[in-house]
């Protein structure tokens, strides 16, 4: 996983690429926010009337997400915060022929990377690495649960036992309010679900367990997933607004530029758990690795150019989360 940070010697024009809080609400164009579409663009649909996103989920099409980078990347360390409002118009299951079983409607966090390969398959239980996703099944005849999914990298699903999912049905043609909140100095993922300002119920806490490994997350997602291989399928159709989502800072920030001795140097705020490589260039097509630091703490680190210096002077650090 990388982020890039661009640096053109005696221009100071960098800036950090992420912010610790992305808001939509949807009074206006998302696109003009940062906001994506892989897949299936027709399953995602911006009402500029009521101002909220028109999502259909549908598994008999290929994997499609309605998505916004994050602007760093979250691995179990991080604690994080992802609020929206969701109701939900229509739902049905079992629509595609020999699949009766339920499917699930995701928001949430995934790995961009791995969640556009046309290998990644939500429901086989192996084959969607990097995910950590706010889950509803419907019912398909044994009650419908609502189970935040945490998924590492490689592809195994978090389960610490049968509390990980709580088993209530999400009404109709309702505003809910959801949250979902992580502590890391917990492991736990807390969901609480309200509507009117008032809970839905108890929703069990999920629990990372002794045997998970680690994850890592990119970008914020509302996704289609395909029932490809799946035992289950699901049509629903609904609508999503009011994101609020906090995220850890990114990586890199308060950039400065100077010479010293005649070497020209980098610093900046680093944060513990990443790698940092100075790369400079002369043109910014090639880029030549100069310095690397693997940061443990966080605290202000600098990088020197100790070679001849570029000319006229491009540099950029690239953010490893190994």
């Amino acid at each position: 996983m990388r982020l890039f940070y661009y640096l053109i010697f005696g221009a100071c024009i960098a800036t950090s690429i992420g912010a610790t809080t992305i808001q939509q609400d949807f009074a206006h164009d998302p696109a003009m926010d940062g906001w994506r579409v892989f897949g299936d663009p027709s399953l995602f649909q911006w009402n500029v009337t009521n101002e909220y996103l028109e999502v259909t989920w549908d598994s008999s099409r290929a994997n499609s997400y309605f998505y916004h980078p994050l602007g760093t990347v979250l691995a179990k360390e991080d604690d994080f915060k992802l609020e929206f409002d969701l109701v939900l118009r229509q739902v049905t299951v079992g629509l595609t022929p020999g699949k009766p079983y339920a499917f699930e409607l995701a928001i949430g966090f995934m790995n961009h990377q791995d969640a556009f390969r046309g290998d990644f398959r939500r429901g086989t239980g192996t084959g969607s690495p990097n995910l950590a996703e706010f889950d509803y099944f419907p019912d398909s005849g044994y009650g419908a649960t609502v189970w935040p999914a945490v998924v590492s990298t490689n592809g195994m699903f978090n389960y610490s036992g049968s509390t990980d999912y709580t088993i209530v049905e999400l009404p109709l043609d309702e505003k809910l309010h959801v949250q979902m909140i992580y502590l890391a100095s917990e492991q736990t993922v807390t969901t609480v679900i309200t509507r009117q300002g008032q809970s839905i119920g108890p929703i069990n806490p999920v629990h990372l367990s002794t045997a998970f490994t680690d994850y890592r997350v990119d970008s914020l997602a509302v996704s289609s997933y395909t029932d490809d291989r799946a035992t289950g399928s699901v049509f629903a159709k609904g609508e999503v607004d009011n994101f609020i989502v906090t995220v850890p800072d990114p990586p890199v920030s308060n950039l400065a530029l100077s010479v010293t001795n005649s070497c020209r140097q980098v610093q900046f705020a680093g944060k513990s758990g990443w790698l940092y490589i100075l790369e400079g260039s002369t043109n910014l097509a090639t880029w030549t690795p100069l310095v690397e630091h693997a940061s443990s703490t966080n605290h202000l680190l600098t990088l020197v150019d100790t070679n001849a210096p570029y000319n006229p002077g491009y540099y950029r650090i690239r953010a490893e989360r190994p």
